[in-house]
């Protein structure tokens, strides 16, 4: 790992300069744990709760340790990175699943009236529903609207494929929701 940190004019780079982004995310770590510990009401807040919580305060706190990171290798001329890239990957997409799948289905678990598991989960699974599958419908009506057009090849081989237009999707619904929802006052703070 340490061997693929090197300037282009062959200069490596120092071992130190990783242990500052390893403390910090200890650090990170450390104070989830005590926002959790201090806030939550542990008696009535399930445990799933408070690990979901603790897992989506994680990936969004670490933007402040791995977003410098980032920048300081690019400005310093570093070769890129590979655990810097699959950092980034398992981030990114991590932060997708959890947010369309996981997280709306444990809220709907959560909140559910239902005295049975088998109702919880049902009640998860119908909550988030209307919502994933117009989303998925208007997906695929995108992708096909873009393999059908001249114009949408040319955007699809432009964006990365595929993947780079899932990507710019998942990013503008996000940032429309997260508005809307915030100039609603609609964010739930567990």
């Amino acid at each position: 790992m340490i061997e693929d940190l090197y300037l282009k004019d062959g200069h490596t780079m120092n071992w130190l300069d990783l242990l500052v982004p390893i403390l910090l995310m200890l650090v990170v770590i450390v104070v989830i744990a005590v926002l959790i510990n201090k806030y939550a009401d542990k008696q009535r807040t399930p445990m799933v709760v408070m690990m979901l919580t603790g897992l989506g305060w994680f990936l969004g706190f670490s933007m402040i340790i791995f977003i410098p990171l980032d920048v300081l290798l690019t400005i310093n001329n570093l070769k890129v990175v590979d655990w810097l890239v699959r950092w980034w990957m398992v981030f990114y997409w991590s932060s997708l699943v959890l947010n369309w799948t996981i997280m709306p289905f444990a809220i709907g678990y959560v909140e559910s009236g239902h005295f049975t598991t088998t109702g919880k989960i049902w009640n998860g699974i119908t909550n988030d529903f209307p919502f994933l599958a117009v989303s998925c419908l208007c997906f695929g009506l995108l992708c096909l609207l873009l393999y059908l057009t001249e114009y949408g090849r040319e955007t699809l081989a432009a964006s990365g494929g595929l993947t780079g237009v899932v990507i710019g999707l998942n990013m503008t619904v996000s940032l429309v929701w997260l508005s809307f929802m915030v100039g609603y006052g609609l964010i739930k703070i567990p």
